[in-house]
């Protein structure tokens, strides 16, 4: 009995122990996960400062995979998402209610109470990916922004995430800053431990350090997921974009119409002779230019002749007459002109990105 006695206690912990030996791996992270520190993202820096999309201050419809917004008086930022490959899941598996896409505060990377956008998915294979388009209001000169609970779970998933964007359709690829369950190549992230959905181990930093106007996001599954991964979620964090800023260039030309001895053959910058002036004001910059007023103070040398006034979108094809007064439809038709006082006014309500328009006047020298 004795013997019996001290066997089965044996027999019986080997047994345990050969079913831990099969159990445990499925839920334990890699050790290059465990060992992982999260990284420190680059600082945003925006020289004309900076404005949030604040999911806590925008609405969504659960379900929606589209949206747009108005951000200030910049222009209008919109979401496109497609799942091509898949299907959306209901947020009863998030504890929340209503189908995915849908603005939540489950699905928080550790930022309590906060919304962002949950993706909740089953692709139906390890290829598949659910692309999210975001167009900017404008060029903004920068962007940061969190996509919560990259990670990974044996068997189940492996989340892979990558971010590109585009400026003028060309791609600028941003830096991407890893979490604890996750590590970064190049322009993707991908999961390779387990992350609580409330936690920030899963959190990954997306910064944009250069002008950009759209945001592409490519969500799917790393090649260590089964090839036909189970259900997965990422979320959409607040977005922070650098201002766009606006480069107004001026350049003013003169060309000699006359003179009184030569007439219009090799005319001379002489007492009599008739000067042409043009000035042409540029938009360089990120985006749209509001309310331009241009002003040229004519050389004491010169007089200016009345009724000269007109203008164009270059110096070429500046023909539409403009009176010498500063009313008038002519002031936004659409660009406006006056003289008064030794000075001409040039004008417009608005110059878009990468156009201009031109002035043109005419004077005598003295």
């Amino acid at each position: 009995m004795m013997g019996f006695c001290q066997l089965a206690p044996r027999t019986i912990a080997i047994r345990w122990l050969a079913i831990l030996s099969l159990v445990l791996p499925a839920f334990v992270a890699s050790p290059a996960a465990a060992q992982r520190a999260a990284g420190t993202p680059p600082t945003l820096s925006c020289p004309a400062g900076s404005v949030l999309f604040d999911w806590d201050q925008r609405a969504w419809t659960a379900g929606a995979t589209s949206a747009s917004y108005q951000i200030e008086s910049i222009g209008t930022m919109s979401f496109s998402i497609t799942n091509p490959n898949g299907v959306f899941l209901s947020a009863s598996g998030l504890g929340l209610s209503g189908p995915t896409p849908q603005r939540q505060t489950a699905v928080n990377g550790g930022f309590t109470n906060q919304n962002s956008l949950a993706l909740f998915v089953d692709l139906a294979s390890r290829t598949a990916r659910v692309t999210t388009t975001i167009t900017l209001p404008a060029i903004m000169r920068g962007a940061q922004f969190r996509i919560f609970d990259v990670d990974f779970n044996a068997n189940q998933f492996a989340d892979s995430i990558t971010v590109e964007g585009r400026y003028n359709g060309a791609t600028v690829l941003p830096a991407l800053t890893n979490g604890v369950t996750n590590y970064v190549s190049n322009n993707t992230a991908i999961g390779d431990g387990a992350s609580d959905s409330a936690s920030a181990a899963g959190n990954v930093v997306v910064t944009f350090s250069q002008s950009v106007d759209t945001i592409i996001i490519s969500y799917g599954n790393a090649p260590s997921a089964p090839s036909n991964p189970g259900q997965q979620a990422i979320s959409i964090f607040d977005i922070a974009m650098c201002r766009p800023t606006t480069s107004i260039t001026t350049t003013k030309t003169n060309a000699i119409v006359s003179d009184p001895a030569n007439g219009t053959s090799s005319p001379k910058f002489i007492p009599g002779a008739v000067v042409e002036y043009c000035i042409l004001v540029n938009n360089a910059g990120d985006t749209a230019a509001q309310s331009i007023v241009a002003t040229d103070t004519l050389p004491v040398t010169t007089t200016y002749i009345p009724g000269s006034l007109r203008s164009g979108a270059t110096c070429q094809t500046a023909t539409t007459v403009e009176d010498d007064d500063a009313v008038g439809a002519d002031e936004s038709d659409p660009y406006g002109a006056s003289f008064a006082g030794g000075t001409v006014t040039a004008t417009t309500p608005s110059l878009a990105l990468g156009t201009g328009f031109a002035i043109k006047f005419r004077a005598t020298v003295d």
